[in-house]
């Protein structure tokens, strides 16, 4: 899982949420398993699995590992294989505390629309009129259509082809996988949100141009201020700051736009493993 977020989309596939939960509750209900020689060992465990949580509730910026952890909460909730956990001393204090936040983000974003978990169509040029269920390339089992019209659309306009043996060829090298457009469209959903919500001239930009100008001084006209949304902690609400574009952004084309007042500079940046995925938007409001 350090090598990317496709490592964990793929993990929580093979049910890894549900086996961590089996293993604790099979050692809760079997304390004889458990001696002096073993404790220690146990501790660690516990703290690899709190640390796996941690990873993924880390990368719930991810329409599609969002998704699928909640599809793994509910499965381990309906067979009722949580249960140990509400007993009175189950044991296993910090992985029971760090479940319930884990279950608790996955369900309750209540600052993030719950449409971040629609799939988005990855042909660029859909109407958006189709209603049915989405399906995968079978190439490359990575892009989302919402019809068969689209997925050929996008094949025969030569959109898809590349994409498409770039990521077989990553499949077949045990590669991490980049960023899918669903996950991206669905991060720039977020983006908007908030972009909306810290407009500048709102009293939310203005209490963060106050802290920007405290600790960098006026800002410099000819580098409009940028909004920076870090997806980095524990949660699908991101950090939110403002920065001078002269020091994240490196596309002068996106920066000229925003001068000429196209739109507002968004620098968003997301887990990704041990390390991040960093992208700049101009967010036309």
């Amino acid at each position: 899982m350090e090598d990317g977020h496709s490592y964990i989309y793929q993990l929580l596939g093979y049910d890894v949420l549900l086996y961590l939960l089996k293993v604790f509750r099979n050692l809760h209900t079997h304390p004889e398993l458990v001696n002096e020689e073993t404790k220690e060992a146990m501790n660690h465990v516990e703290d690899h699995a709190t640390s796996i949580l941690q990873l993924i509730a880390s990368h719930f910026a991810y329409a599609s590992i969002l998704k699928r952890s909640q599809k793994a909460i509910t499965k381990i909730q309906r067979d009722r294989v949580d249960l140990f956990l509400g007993l009175p001393d189950p044991g296993l204090k910090r992985f029971c505390e760090t479940w319930n936040m884990f279950v608790t983000i996955a369900f309750y974003p209540s600052d993030i629309p719950g449409s971040i978990t629609d799939p988005c169509c990855g042909h660029k040029q859909c109407p958006g009129t189709s209603a049915g269920k989405f399906m995968v390339c079978s190439g490359c089992q990575f892009t989302l259509y919402c019809s068969r019209i689209c997925q050929k659309e996008d094949w025969s306009s030569g959109d898809h082809r590349s994409l498409c043996t770039e990521i077989r060829q990553l499949r077949n090298d045990g590669s991490p996988l980049p960023v899918s457009f669903s996950d991206q469209r669905a991060v720039e959903r977020i983006n908007r949100r908030y972009t909306e919500y810290y407009k500048q001239g709102s009293s939310e930009w203005i209490k963060l141009l106050d802290e920007y100008i405290v600790a960098n001084g006026d800002p410099d006209p000819l580098w409009p201020l940028v909004l920076t949304l870090r997806y980095r902690a524990l949660n699908i609400k991101p950090g939110v700051g403002i920065e001078s574009s002269s020091r994240c952004i490196e596309d002068l084309e996106i920066i000229a736009k925003a001068r000429e007042g196209a739109g507002i500079l968004v620098h968003w940046i997301i887990a990704d493993g041990q390390g991040f995925v960093k992208k700049a938007d101009l967010v036309d409001l």
